[in-house]
């Protein structure tokens, strides 16, 4: 009896590290980072990208590449891995109390080193003793500037006992770190009142002066995270490498759909496949999106099944092995109006077209693109309201939103995403791509 295979597409959740695909050239930039920090030349980095666009899976797999081997360059790492969660009530008693519990819970399994971190944040203790709650603004106390400092001598203490070799070490902890990375997430949620730029300013350049090469950190968020460190510092950019996530290549995706085939052959079903036209809609409506990539294979795959399920005698007690996705599966999948166009749109595009649609101006500009061959308009050829005449600034403002994009070469404008073009023509009447 073959058994039906499960659907091997997740969109949503993060994929797992072992079974990451794609993203080469991010990998390699990030690995370097974690040989520079082993090699006592830290490289802070800064990971953005939209959302849904696999910032959480490339740091999941980078955790694991951290805690064990790198995949392209062969290079054993063992670092101990903090992780940060910000948000947007954060206050930097409370950050440097999420940076101090992180590292606590990877170190703190004997007694010897449970005493040692107690003294390590000593200066916590004092701050909250005095009446200081992490909900409070510490600078009831003392300067931010002041805790900054004290965290990062704090954080020498700890790295000069788990990463440097030294006799005193032993009874501390039983093995050596290449270093402390610390990863802050949803970096673009910080308050202005953390100042985040300015705290990470300080705290790096004193871990700088103090030669301490074992700590690194790595940031991570949607684009404005890099607004939310230039308001606390002008200068905190330069401390950190960039890495800007964007949409896979086709060929990437390609690579993700195989898999997901190799994954079902494995299941049993020995003959299943994709077409190369299904992988080929995909990648056209998806545009590279690894959520919409995801998205649309999981519907894609069901539309398959319930053919199997229609058409299939015996479809409980032997499961054809032949079974196939095909482009038409995929169109269904997409399009049903429960489908995955509709699911994306619910997402990633209703809010901010909501929003945005409320302008006829914006509304009539989003039509004519969508209408358009490709979804693409020189300038001179989108059309205003008789009775405006700034289409410049209804551009910049749709630009913004992220729903189109523009080719400063060519000064044409497009619909970013295929979907939300056919998410729009669902949803909006008269719309037509």
């Amino acid at each position: 009896m073959n058994q039906v295979p499960l659907n091997p597409f997740i969109p949503h959740q993060p994929v797992k590290p072992d079974e990451f695909v794609g993203r080469s050239a991010e990998i390699f930039d990030l690995e370097q980072c974690l040989s520079h920090a082993k090699n006592g030349t830290p490289r802070h980095f800064l990971l953005t990208g939209d959302r849904g666009i696999g910032k959480t899976s490339l740091m999941d797999y980078l955790r694991s590449v951290g805690r064990s081997v790198s995949s392209d360059q062969k290079v054993n790492f063992d670092f101990l891995v903090a992780d940060i969660i910000l948000d947007k009530y954060t206050t930097t008693l409370e950050f440097i109390r999420k940076i101090e519990r992180a590292i606590s819970r990877e170190l703190e399994k004997t007694e010897p080193a449970r005493a040692f971190l107690s003294k390590a944040w000593e200066f916590l203790n004092r701050v909250e003793a005095v009446g200081v709650s992490v909900r409070s603004s510490p600078t009831e106390v003392r300067s931010d500037t002041m805790l900054r400092v004290e965290l990062a001598h704090s954080l020498i203490n700890i790295s000069n006992r788990v990463c440097q070799k030294s006799d005193y070490r032993s009874d501390v902890i039983s093995k050596q770190y290449d270093g402390i990375l610390i990863i802050v997430d949803e970096a673009d949620q910080a308050p202005k009142d953390l100042a985040l730029g300015a705290f990470l300013k300080t705290f790096l350049e004193t871990l700088h002066r103090e030669r301490c090469t074992s700590v690194m950190f790595g940031l991570t968020g949607l684009p404005t995270a890099v607004d939310r460190l230039l308001e606390g510092h002008r200068s905190s950019l330069r401390l950190f490498h960039q890495v800007r996530l964007g949409c896979l290549r086709k060929i990437e995706v390609i690579d993700i759909i195989d898999q997901k085939v190799l994954d079902i052959r494995n299941q049993g079903v020995s003959k299943f496949d994709i077409t190369d036209a299904a992988k080929e809609v995909i990648w056209m409506y998806s545009d590279g999106h690894p959520h919409f990539v995801q998205q649309l294979g999981y519907c894609a795959f069901e539309a398959a099944l319930n053919s199997v399920r229609d058409s299939a005698v015996n479809y409980d007690r032997e499961f054809p092995m032949d079974f196939c996705v095909q482009a038409e599966h995929v169109h269904q999948g997409a399009l049903h109006r429960e489908g995955a166009i509709q699911i994306m749109g619910d997402i990633y595009f209703e809010a901010v077209f909501r929003r945005l649609s409320k302008s006829n101006e914006k509304l009539l500009i989003l039509r004519q693109l969508v209408e358009s061959d490709g979804f693409e308009l020189p300038r001179s050829e989108i059309k205003c309201l008789p009775e405006t005449n700034d289409v410049d600034n209804e551009l910049l403002d749709l630009c913004d939103s992220g729903l189109i994009i523009e080719d400063r070469l060519t000064d044409c404008y497009k619909i970013r995403y295929a979907s939300f073009a056919y998410w729009l023509s669902t949803n909006t009447p008269g719309i037509v791509p």
